[in-house]
């Protein structure tokens, strides 16, 4: 099996394709299903921060490596984006997309830009913040957001997606998030039912893939090829499976 590198904004790929000049077509919708058990995720040790421990007092905060909606036996926070060239010429929406520092967690914890799109992070907590950025095809930085209500614009020029781009926070080691940066719109983010939608794909053949941040997860396909035609909505479901 091919081995594959890889909210809430999970609608970004959805939204970015209203800036694309290609006729819509149809569109790809599915969900990731999880094939094992479903541990719970890691409850963080809040602690160095005064602001912090008050807001977790009494709601725990927990690690985001793997979410699982349990009733649907589904993997939240996945990526899924076609693969490959995709004909036409498609520009970045104007819509800013957002990663919130609030409860000291981003939010989301897995966002897809197009590239040339603004992307704003912004502190909404009372507390300072940290934006440590490490891009392998971008500018990198490191800087910190000390005010409650501080923004930070960024555009990305370059495609980014495999592995998508690593922000951490270095004030709170627990937080972390994964930006993935496209140069079409046709991606998503598994939602927290564990489902996806791609709208506005130009009638034709594609293959479809998937990245999620804990590798230890396969996809038992990691790349599902679907044909979308005018008006229509084909359906594609990826499995992940936990370590044998």
């Amino acid at each position: 099996m091919k081995r594959m590198w890889i909210w809430t904004l999970a609608a970004a790929g959805a939204a970015a394709a209203s800036g694309a000049t290609a006729l819509a077509g149809g569109s790809v919708k599915g969900k990731i299903n999880f094939d094992g058990k479903m541990a719970t995720p890691k409850k963080v040790r809040v602690a160095g921060d005064a602001f912090c421990i008050q807001a977790h007092q009494t709601t725990p905060l927990f690690e985001e490596t793997y979410v699982f909606n349990t009733e649907k036996a589904t993997l939240c926070n996945v990526l899924v984006y076609v693969k490959g060239p995709v004909s036409g010429t498609f520009e970045p929406p104007s819509k800013p997309a957002l990663i919130d520092q609030v409860g000291c967690q981003y939010t989301p914890h897995v966002v897809g830009v197009m590239k040339g799109q603004k992307i704003q992070f912004r502190n909404s907590d009372a507390t300072a913040h940290n934006l440590d950025l490490k891009s392998a095809n971008n500018p990198s930085f490191n800087e910190g957001q000390p005010v409650q209500g501080m923004v930070k614009d960024v555009t990305f020029a370059n495609a980014e997606f495999d592995p998508p781009i690593r922000l951490k926070c270095q004030v709170h080691t627990w937080m972390n998030a994964h930006i993935a940066v496209f140069d079409h719109p046709f991606f998503a983010v598994s939602d927290e039912n564990g489902e996806f939608e791609i709208k506005d794909l130009p009638a034709g053949n594609y293959t479809l893939t998937v990245w999620h941040e804990f590798d230890r997860f396969t996809p038992v396909e990691s790349e599902i090829a679907f044909e979308v035609t005018d008006g229509g909505t084909a359906e594609v479901n990826f499995t992940y499976q936990p370590p044998k």
